[in-house]
């Protein structure tokens, strides 16, 4: 088995940050300038939950989405009607995606 491509501290707390912020793999290349091969290569590991950025990226992703439901939370216990609301519209999105696959498998 081949070793999976390293990369710098600094290109792995980028990956971190902007995950956690909600950021696409090619926002990511964006922000760090990746291009060429460079761009590929790490799009294919990034996108590779086995690659240690894989599992970092998708690990902030939902840390990311954590902070936001728990920021809503709090909102909406302090009597936000729009932090109400979005929580409310969610559940809905949920109930519908749970269904959805339930009966269609999709």
């Amino acid at each position: 088995m081949q070793n999976p491509r390293t990369y710098s501290k600094e290109v792995e707390q980028t990956v971190i940050s902007s995950a956690m912020n909600q950021s696409t793999p090619t926002q990511i290349c964006a922000i760090l300038g990746l291009c060429g091969i460079d761009r590929v290569n790490f799009i294919s590991d990034i996108t590779n939950s086995s690659h240690p950025l894989g599992k970092a990226y998708n690990e902030a992703l939902k840390e990311g989405i954590g902070d936001v439901d728990s920021m809503l939370h709090l909102s909406a216990l302090k009597g936000d009607i729009d932090a109400i609301i979005c929580i409310e519209k969610k559940k809905e999105k949920d109930y519908e995606s749970e269904l959805r696959f339930n009966l269609f498998g999709l």
